[in-house]
């Protein structure tokens, strides 16, 4: 939907090489180089230090900007090649007027002594990449593979752009993959502007204000540390979001946007018309949703429009935030978020359901400012379908669905997700702030939370003894949630490879397993993922008078665990989950033996096991249930704890009686 601007390589543009050769340093990274830290003792716990990250925004009369940006670092591991290299971005609306970098090598083998004060014979190189016919941004990177970059090395970046942009709104992201000295925003307005500001992740100073000169500082930030099932760098890194209000009666070239209703309106204004539906669009509509309720012909819409368009993401110019009429994305088939989501309401609105489209972060969590608004704190739309009266349907029990909000029930649809089932929401997406746009105006709202049910897995295993002294196993699954989006997934990549897959699963627990069905559906009514499996085992395996049955082999395989035995950072799982495991083992003599029925919990998790016997068959449930996804270092004791009654559940056996 709306740019991200990334480093991805779309296609080489231009390789140019800027001569810095023997060039003195510019003063203002001399004066970094002067107060840069001595290097530490020993292996250093950061590979570099950014010295200064300063971003300073000139704000025209007419709505135009120029950026001009500087970053310092100093090197502190021989491994930290990578720090001598910069991006910086230009677009169908903005312009590089100035690029330039610089290396300053340390003096002497240890990089201790004080450093030079030019920086080194060598050149830097512009590599420009980006730029298709799917968009139209490049990201420019400055560095050099000449560079002997070493502990003590400083390197430096500057860049200077115009740009006409199309919304007044801004963000300086601090990524703090290593520490940060100093990190500085200023902004220069010209009179009668106003300007507000939000910190996100972070409590941020005020601005400084000295005329028509804004000024925000922080300092001395440490590194984030980040580990397997860790927080993301970016979801502890500050952000400093800012948007530039033009006084009465100016027209900037940009879209002044103070308030969510100016917001709403700025794109009510730039999608007008291209949620018109055509004849082709209510003719397949009304084919589609049939005579029925209406939220089963709304779902019935919403997975045509998922499976049909082909996702393809065109985005030169205005595009990146306009959708596309939606007649010429259902005739082409294909378009992006924004486009998949504005045919989904035409289609719907043929149909006299109401819907809204919705602005979300897909990718970050916790970088929606409520005070500040703006486009580019979002990347990802979607649409909220207004579901009908509770007294006339009854309300849907899904996971998408919002009962109370200020718009009325809502249920959230993301026709882009090809493995989502309508009425249920990515995990990724659930529990964020997202933006809905109405006509006048913007409502902020929290998606739908995390709930354990939303995301689970029910499985029953059926055992019967053969007449030939082998043993039959029928396993059913059915996946929901996330465990559904990853069973689809893996099945539409290579169906074959999913069956060889289970096959192999099965082979590892049961030796001399001998495959037998397998059978696949992908999705069903409820938005399961369900799969059948059938194998032989001609002996079972056991000991002495024995044979050993485990109920549940990899109770905790769904699970992933790290150690917390040295670990400083929390463990966060990306949704909570349910398991219900189920075993029936047909045909058994009394005398055999089956675990005890228990539960253990813990803070934010449970599991129960129960056991019964009826005429001459065993059945065993475990359901586990894990409502909290986050534990910190003070949680690790209850974590270990889980860990362990799962692990549990995998050594319990039924044992029978041989020769029964």
């Amino acid at each position: 939907m709306i740019r991200l601007r990334t480093a991805a390589i779309l296609c080489l543009v231009v390789a140019a090489a800027v001569s810095v050769s023997s060039a003195r340093l510019p003063d203002w990274a001399s004066d970094q180089a002067a107060m840069a830290p001595v290097l530490p003792e020993g292996v250093p716990d950061d590979d570099f230090i950014t010295v200064l990250q300063d971003m300073k925004v000139t704000v025209h009369a007419d709505g135009k900007l120029t950026r001009r940006m500087r970053t310092a670092r100093q090197v502190l591991s021989s491994t930290a090649w990578y720090a001598g290299f910069e991006a910086f971005f230009s677009g169908d609306n903005s312009r590089i007027k100035k690029l330039n970098a610089w290396h300053l090598p340390p003096r002497g083998p240890n990089g201790r002594r004080r450093m030079a004060e030019k920086s080194g014979k060598n050149e830097a190189q512009v590599l420009s990449v980006g730029g298709s016919f799917t968009q139209d941004d490049l990201s420019h990177q400055i560095g050099s593979w000449a560079w002997d970059i070493r502990p003590g090395s400083m390197v430096f970046f500057e860049a200077v752009t115009t740009e006409s942009p199309y919304d007044l709104t801004l963000s300086e992201f601090y990524y703090l993959s290593g520490p940060l000295a100093t990190g500085r925003v200023q902004v220069e307005i010209p009179a009668g502007w106003t300007i507000l500001s939000e910190w996100l992740n972070f409590d941020g100073p005020e601005a400084n204000v000295s005329g028509s000169l804004h000024t925000w500082e922080i300092r001395d930030l440490a590194a984030v540390e980040t580990e397997e099932l860790g927080d993301p760098i970016i979801a502890s890194s500050p952000v400093l979001h800012m948007s530039f209000v033009a006084p009465a009666g100016v027209s900037p070239v940009g879209a002044s946007l103070p308030d969510l209703p100016a917001v709403a309106g700025w794109y009510d204004e730039l999608a007008s018309g291209m949620a018109d539906s055509s004849e082709s669009i209510r003719s397949a509509a009304a084919t589609l949703a049939g005579e029925g309720d209406d939220v089963a012909g709304m779902m019935a819409v919403a997975r045509e429009v998922r499976d049909k368009v082909r996702y393809i993401a065109k985005e030169v110019g205005v595009e990146g935030y306009k959708p596309r009429p939606a007649s010429d994305t259902w005739d082409n088939l294909y378009g992006d978020c924004k486009d998949k989501a504005t045919l989904l309401e035409a289609m719907l609105t043929s149909r006299d359901i109401q819907s809204y489209q919705v602005w979300v972060n897909a990718t970050r969590r916790g970088t929606v400012a409520e005070s500040v608004p703006g486009p580019g704190l979002f990347n990802h739309q979607i649409l909220a379908v207004a579901l009908p009266p509770e007294s006339e349907q009854g309300m849907p029990d899904l996971p998408a669905v919002m009962p109370d909000t200020p718009l009325g029930p809502l249920m959230i649809i993301d026709t882009t997700d090809d493995t989502t089932s309508p009425g249920w929401l990515p995990s990724h997406l659930a529990g964020k702030k997202a933006l809905v746009l109405t006509d006048k105006e913007g409502y902020l709202l929290d998606l739908p939370a995390w709930k354990p049910e939303a995301h689970r897995i029910e499985r029953e295993v059926r055992v019967r003894p053969l007449e030939n002294g082998a043993w039959h196993f029928t396993r059913e699954d059915r996946r929901y949630g996330e465990y559904a989006s990853t069973g689809r997934s893996r099945y539409q990549q290579s169906a074959a490879d999913r069956e060889t897959s289970v096959f192999r699963w099965v082979r590892e627990y049961w030796t001399g397993a001998e495959p037998g069905e397998f059978e696949v559906t992908v999705e069903k009514a409820d938005g399961a993922y369900a799969e059948h499996v059938e194998w032989t085992v001609a002996r079972l395996a056991g000991r002495f008078e024995t044979m050993e049955l485990p109920p549940f082999p990899e109770a905790n395989s769904w699970l992933p665990t790290v150690s917390v035995t040295r670990r400083t950072v929390p463990v966060v799982y990306g949704f909570p989950r349910t398991f219900v495991f189920s075993i029936v083992v047909e045909d058994l003599p009394p005398e055999t033996g089956f675990p005890e029925a228990g539960s253990r919990e813990g803070d934010g998790w449970s599991l129960e096991t129960t056991w019964t016997r009826e005429e001459g068959a065993i059945r065993g449930t475990m359901r586990f249930v894990m409502e909290k996804t986050r534990y910190t270092p003070e949680d690790f004791r209850n974590l270990r704890r889980m860990y362990a009654a799962l692990k549990k559940q995998t050594v319990a056996l039924i044992r029978v009686p041989r020769g029964s």
